[in-house]
């Protein structure tokens, strides 16, 4: 990666990257400008209305552009949209 940053990124921030893994109901992803820390994204901010196959939208190794909703430091989670 030519540009990364170190801790965590900001609540509203935008950031760029990578889904590593896909369930049903949410989607994995690292966050590649920041040492690849790993943000989730629940099916709900996929896309709207009611989604089928989460597949459809999503694919493992896909590069994408997220917002950062929240993050607890204290657990070390980062939601993502």
């Amino acid at each position: 990666m030519l540009y990364s940053k170190s801790g965590l990124p900001e609540e509203s921030e935008i950031v760029l990257c990578t889904v590593t893994k896909v369930y049903y109901n949410a989607v994995f992803a690292t966050l590649d400008e920041y040492q690849n820390k790993t943000g989730v994204i629940h099916i709900s901010e996929i896309a709207p209305g009611r989604i089928r196959n989460i597949r459809e939208y999503v694919a493992e190794g896909k590069k994408i552009i997220c917002k950062v909703l929240r993050i607890e430091v204290s657990r070390g989670n980062i939601d993502l949209s």
